[in-house]
């Protein structure tokens, strides 16, 4: 019932996020959104819908949430807080500017430029792969449950496929933490003609506040 009521939480907030985007190129719906974009927000809505009914049903039914149980449970907890931590960074972004709601049609789901975002959007990724991990580990231990050499090599694959991916992620974490502190040295990337999107835009956004704060224009500054 709690991962519920995250997931429920998470589906609001994407769907705030999206309504908060006027897609000005195709305003044929409500003069706000294209066809597509408003077709998205359907779904979500629906999503959370079909959500809250059945947390109402379970709430009905007096089901109690005392933790997840078994490893199919915490593979439920990791991915329902995976989606819910990605959600706030996608809100929170949406909030400095409502063009984020354009991400998710764009393919861009990991690619915020806000800064709290872009780190939780690191701590997001890093839930999903532990709940893909679980879920991996539970089929291979159900169907490699005989001590073949067939099951050894499936879990040892398995063992290789987990440190690849976790090492990624964590070069990944790394590189988020570099663009956060020092987003101007990310330029030598462009200059070397390999752009950098993320950096990119930290970068424009440093250069941005720079000359508010130098020049007192924009953003409230004293004059």
């Amino acid at each position: 019932m709690a991962w519920g009521a995250g997931t429920a939480t998470a589906l609001g907030l994407v769907s705030v996020a999206l309504v908060r985007y006027t897609v000005f190129a195709d305003r044929r719906v409500f003069a706000r959104w294209s066809l597509v974009h408003f077709g998205l927000i359907v779904v979500g809505l629906v999503l959370l819908t079909w959500v809250l009914y059945r947390l109402y049903r379970t709430w009905v039914r007096g089901a109690s949430a005392t933790g997840p149980g078994g490893r199919a449970g915490w593979v439920g907890l990791a991915g329902a807080l995976g989606f819910l931590v990605w959600s706030v960074g996608f809100a929170i972004e949406s909030l400095e500017d409502p063009a984020a709601g354009s991400r998710i049609l764009d393919g861009r789901v990991f690619s915020s430029t806000v800064l709290v975002s872009i780190v939780l959007e690191w701590m997001a990724m890093t839930l999903l792969w532990a709940a893909v991990v679980l879920w991996t580990a539970r089929i291979v231990a159900v169907r490699t449950a005989p001590a073949t050499w067939r099951a050894r090599a499936a879990r040892n694959v398995m063992v290789v496929g987990v440190s690849l991916v976790g090492t990624l992620l964590l070069v990944e974490g790394g590189l988020r933490l570099l663009s956060v502190l020092v987003p101007e040295i990310q330029v030598v990337n462009r200059l070397d003609n390999h752009p950098n999107e993320l950096a990119h835009a930290l970068t424009a956004r440093a250069i941005v506040e720079r000359f508010q704060a130098d020049f007192g224009v924009g953003g409230g500054a004293a004059r």
